[in-house]
Protein backbone atom coordinates (compact mmCIF):
# COMPACT_ATOMS: atom_id res chain seq x y z
CA UNK A 1 0.00 0.00 0.00
CA UNK A 2 1.08 3.42 -0.58
CA UNK A 3 0.30 6.65 1.62
CA UNK A 4 0.79 10.10 0.57
CA UNK A 5 0.14 13.21 2.20
CA UNK A 6 -2.79 14.03 2.92
CA UNK A 7 -1.63 17.96 3.47
CA UNK A 8 -2.25 19.07 0.42
CA UNK A 9 -5.27 17.40 -1.31
CA UNK A 10 -6.26 14.28 -3.61
CA UNK A 11 -3.52 14.91 -5.53
CA UNK A 12 -0.70 14.33 -2.74
CA UNK A 13 -2.55 11.00 -2.80
CA UNK A 14 -1.26 9.90 -5.87
CA UNK A 15 2.22 8.33 -6.66
CA UNK A 16 4.60 10.35 -8.40
CA UNK A 17 5.48 9.77 -11.74
CA UNK A 18 9.07 8.56 -10.51
CA UNK A 19 8.06 5.42 -9.30
CA UNK A 20 7.74 2.57 -11.66
CA UNK A 21 6.80 -1.13 -11.76
CA UNK A 22 10.42 -2.68 -11.63
CA UNK A 23 12.20 -0.40 -9.90
CA UNK A 24 14.62 -1.19 -7.21
CA UNK A 25 14.15 1.26 -4.40
CA UNK A 26 15.74 1.75 -0.89
CA UNK A 27 13.57 1.49 1.89
CA UNK A 28 13.00 1.46 5.71
CA UNK A 29 11.08 -0.84 7.64
CA UNK A 30 8.86 0.62 9.90
CA UNK A 31 5.91 -2.01 10.51
CA UNK A 32 6.23 -5.45 11.00
CA UNK A 33 2.84 -7.54 10.90
CA UNK A 34 1.44 -11.15 10.42
CA UNK A 35 0.93 -10.41 6.90
CA UNK A 36 4.00 -8.53 6.20
CA UNK A 37 5.95 -5.46 6.50
CA UNK A 38 5.45 -1.44 5.75
CA UNK A 39 8.37 0.05 4.41
CA UNK A 40 8.64 3.99 3.87
CA UNK A 41 9.77 5.07 0.85
CA UNK A 42 9.71 8.60 1.43
CA UNK A 43 10.30 10.55 4.84
CA UNK A 44 7.20 12.02 6.93
CA UNK A 45 7.76 15.94 6.66
CA UNK A 46 5.48 17.10 9.37
CA UNK A 47 2.81 19.94 8.32
CA UNK A 48 4.27 18.97 4.86
CA UNK A 49 3.86 15.46 3.63
CA UNK A 50 2.99 12.00 5.33
CA UNK A 51 5.53 10.72 3.10
CA UNK A 52 4.96 7.70 1.07
CA UNK A 53 5.29 3.80 2.32
CA UNK A 54 4.68 0.36 0.89
CA UNK A 55 3.71 -2.88 1.32
CA UNK A 56 5.58 -5.97 1.34
CA UNK A 57 3.26 -8.68 1.22
CA UNK A 58 5.04 -11.83 3.55
CA UNK A 59 4.27 -13.80 0.47
CA UNK A 60 6.71 -11.31 -1.64
CA UNK A 61 9.06 -12.13 1.43
CA UNK A 62 9.16 -15.84 1.43
CA UNK A 63 7.15 -18.74 -0.14
CA UNK A 64 5.94 -20.12 3.09
CA UNK A 65 3.03 -18.01 4.57
CA UNK A 66 3.83 -19.21 8.17
CA UNK A 67 7.50 -17.86 7.89
CA UNK A 68 8.87 -15.85 10.74
CA UNK A 69 8.94 -12.19 8.86
CA UNK A 70 12.03 -11.25 11.20
CA UNK A 71 14.02 -14.16 9.92
CA UNK A 72 14.34 -12.01 6.52
CA UNK A 73 14.01 -8.34 7.97
CA UNK A 74 13.76 -6.22 10.99
CA UNK A 75 12.45 -3.25 11.74
CA UNK A 76 14.09 0.21 11.53
CA UNK A 77 16.43 -2.09 8.67
CA UNK A 78 17.03 -0.29 5.63
CA UNK A 79 16.97 -2.25 2.02
CA UNK A 80 16.54 -2.55 -1.09
CA UNK A 81 12.99 -3.24 -2.80
CA UNK A 82 11.61 -3.98 -6.01
CA UNK A 83 8.29 -2.45 -7.05
CA UNK A 84 6.20 -5.20 -7.25
CA UNK A 85 2.67 -3.24 -8.67
CA UNK A 86 1.17 0.39 -8.48
CA UNK A 87 -2.52 0.55 -8.65
CA UNK A 88 -2.71 4.10 -9.69
CA UNK A 89 -6.29 3.69 -9.64
CA UNK A 90 -7.19 3.92 -6.29
CA UNK A 91 -7.01 6.86 -3.70
CA UNK A 92 -4.42 6.75 -2.06
CA UNK A 93 -2.43 4.72 -4.61
CA UNK A 94 -1.36 1.48 -3.74
CA UNK A 95 2.12 -0.09 -3.75
CA UNK A 96 3.46 -3.36 -3.82
CA UNK A 97 7.15 -4.46 -2.95
CA UNK A 98 8.87 -7.73 -3.06
CA UNK A 99 11.97 -8.54 -1.95
CA UNK A 100 11.91 -12.13 -3.64
CA UNK A 101 14.85 -12.98 -6.29
CA UNK A 102 17.03 -9.91 -4.67
CA UNK A 103 20.28 -11.10 -3.37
Amino acid sequence: MLAKSLIGGEDDLMVDQEYEVGMVVEGIVSVITPFGAFIQLEPVIEGISSGVSGLLHILDISEDQKANIEHYIQLEQIRLFKIKEIDRTRVPNLISLTIRGMN
